[in-house]
């Protein structure tokens, strides 16, 4: 099953949402191989940078889950 994220019902690829948000972000992830501690850093630029973005981790055969939920004022961002 391949990273992704869901975005009020809408899924897009992990690669995308990160290649959109790359300028924010100085950690790089490799896709199923980010480390807790790197999926954290993350986490703190992105809330930082976007406001109420809620990122959780899950491990699925493997691979890792990212799924955002965005509020309501900020959906335009995407």
């Amino acid at each position: 099953m391949p990273s992704v994220i869901s975005l009020e019902g809408e899924t897009e690829t992990f690669d995308a949402i990160i290649s959109t948000l790359k300028p924010t972000l100085s950690t790089e992830l490799v896709v199923g191989k980010a480390t807790v501690e790197e999926l954290r850093l993350v986490v703190l630029e992105v809330e930082t940078f976007l406001g109420h973005l809620v990122m959780m981790r899950h491990e699925f055969k493997g691979s890792v889950l990212v799924h955002a939920h965005i509020h309501q004022s900020l959906q335009e961002e995407f």
